[in-house]
């Protein structure tokens, strides 16, 4: 008798307790899932309108892909360039949207103002690609610095050349650098403010928590 009683009020409160734990887990559910109603309810996740504009401007020229796509960080983008330069040569461009220079008298509240923002432009040919180290500033894209290499080549056997740093150039000289940027690569003032824009936006959604939801809009072939 005594067994039995004890029998029975052991699974009494074993269904007890599994109710109890059913009950709490659809109360995290809900709770959950409201959460992530509020999060998108006060996190945009659409693209400003001039950004949008802006892509698909760029779109009939470049190939864009957002580096999760690759196996990269997500903040990672890259271009293609759809059409070879006059010799032939392809263009290749990659930000990420952490790589922003932070200056000392640069506004940072102000919206309308966006860090100088590093990238990296490859023209290859034949074996042989021009690494350019690049910053957009002001819708400008301007170059740093230049690197030669070969595909067969290492650091080990000297055959990479790194170029002088463009500051150090004559102006002229600069100045041919800059429009070979701009007119054979096509790294245009659209770019560089796509690049911006692109950047600010992504930017401001990760610190929001709307990063990985906005991204499914940028990329596209």
């Amino acid at each position: 008798m005594m067994n039995s009683l004890v029998r029975n009020t052991s699974r009494s409160m074993l269904r007890q307790s599994q109710f109890q734990t059913k009950s709490s887990f659809s109360t995290l559910a809900s709770l959950f899932e409201r959460e992530i109603v509020e999060e998108t309810e006060t996190n945009p996740i659409e693209m400003p309108e001039d950004l949008m504009e802006l892509k698909k401007i760029l779109s009939s020229k470049w190939t864009i892909v957002d580096g999760s796509a690759t196996g990269d960080d997500g903040a990672t983008v890259k271009m293609f360039k759809k059409e070879p330069t006059s010799n032939g040569s392809k263009v290749f461009l990659k930000f990420h949207c952490q790589d922003t220079v932070q200056e000392e008298d640069t506004l940072i509240d102000d919206e309308e103002l966006s860090a100088p923002l590093q990238f990296e432009v490859e023209v290859s040919r034949a074996g042989k690609t021009m690494k350019m180290a690049c910053t957009s500033e002001d819708a400008v894209a301007l170059i740093d610095g230049i690197t030669i290499t070969s595909d067969a080549s290492t650091d080990a056997d000297g055959e990479s050349y790194r170029g002088p740093i463009l500051e150090d150039l004559p102006e002229d000289i600069k100045e041919e650098f800059e429009h070979y940027l701009k007119e054979e690569c096509g790294v245009d003032e659209d770019v560089a403010a796509c690049m911006a824009m692109y950047t600010d936006f992504e930017n401001r959604q990760n610190a929001s928590g709307g990063s990985r939801r906005s991204r499914k809009n940028w990329c596209y072939s």
